[in-house]
């Protein structure tokens, strides 16, 4: 993996099973090869719970496709991934809502 460039990626997501999801997140970023750099994950008004998770990847250089595949399971109601650093507002960058057909996106807010 040597010469190729390293990128963070700040990856959101959301669950109703707090610790199903971030299971599956985590198995997910290991076996896909990503570096763990920051985990955490907070209790939401409504019940859920949102995960923020900072990876760092060599070798991707598609926020959407990291969204997509770390958004297999149904556990997971909704992955987002952003270049680490861009604010959520300004830049989508790529989301993926796991258990419904839903389609990437790259638009501007």
């Amino acid at each position: 993996m040597t010469g190729r460039t390293q990128r963070r990626v700040l990856v959101k997501a959301s669950t109703s099973d707090a610790y199903d999801g971030l299971v599956r997140l985590l198995v997910d970023a290991q076996r896909l090869g990503f570096a763990l750099v920051e985990l955490s994950s907070s209790r939401q008004d409504d019940g859920r719970t949102a995960i923020r998770m900072v990876i760092e990847t060599e070798g991707v250089s598609d926020c959407a496709e990291i969204g997509f595949r770390l958004a297999r399971h149904p556990a997971l109601a909704a992955v987002e991934a952003f270049e680490f650093g861009d604010e959520p507002g300004s830049f989508y960058v790529g989301s993926l809502h796991a258990g419904r057909q839903g389609a990437l996106a790259g638009v501007r807010a």
